[in-house]
């Protein structure tokens, strides 16, 4: 599947953004693309380079076996956060 957004903090640095779904492997996400688009609606985001664009596996995904997809956040202060979502196919997906 193909992930596209921005990370972004306005009190602590991005280290690195990485990505597993339902708990596999996990994938460094660069986030080096420009979005002056989010630091423009966003004045305390300074970072402009936020963006990615990630191809990311997820095996055994079906519209019968939803997958939790999940955001490793390491911060520059060495900090770290976890989000999480659950993903289902949207009507007409498969046949996409």
């Amino acid at each position: 599947m193909t992930l596209s957004g921005w990370a972004n903090s306005p009190v602590a640095g991005l280290e690195s953004l990485g990505v597993s779904v339902s708990r596999g492997d996990r994938v460094e996400i660069p986030m080096e693309l420009q979005r002056p688009d989010v630091t423009a609606a966003y004045p305390l985001f300074t970072r402009e380079a936020c963006g990615f664009d990630a191809l990311v596996q997820a095996p055994g995904m079906s519209p019968e076996k939803p997958a939790t997809l999940e955001f490793d956040i390491r911060f520059t202060g060495g900090e770290e956060a976890r989000l999480a979502c659950d993903l289902e196919f949207a009507e007409g997906a498969a046949e996409r």
